[in-house]
């Protein structure tokens, strides 16, 4: 399994929300637009403009963290698989070993009892 915890990869995430969230300011937009006039209504867009290219570029590096997370699960699986099969190998060639023991053990008792 990956060795990155699902826990760890969410309080990631929800570290980047609670940031994300702070930068955030709402606005009732019939309260505020009928007091503006065209300056303040600009400003207030640019305002707007900048908050989203910054959660566009935040959203960039939350995928970057995901897909680097994935892989590392992925590479830690595919080791994982290898050394599994390794352990399978090493029991089948131990069991193989006990029962040629086994063997031998029977056949040293014949031979003793045939002395």
């Amino acid at each position: 399994k990956c060795t990155v915890s699902k826990d760890g990869l969410l309080q990631e995430v929800d570290d980047w929300l609670d940031k994300t969230e702070a930068d955030l300011s709402y606005m009732s937009d019939e309260e505020i637009v009928a007091e503006m006039d065209t300056a303040d209504f600009r400003r207030v867009i640019a305002d707007k403009d900048r908050v989203v290219k910054s959660l566009r570029g935040q959203l960039t590096t939350a995928k970057r963290i995901v897909r680097r997370h994935k892989s590392i699960c992925q590479e830690t699986n595919k080791e994982l698989t290898e050394a599994l099969k390794e352990v399978l190998s090493l029991r089948e060639k131990n069991q193989q070993l006990e029962v040629t023991l086994e063997c031998l053990k029977q056949t040293v008792e014949m031979q003793a009892k045939g002395r």
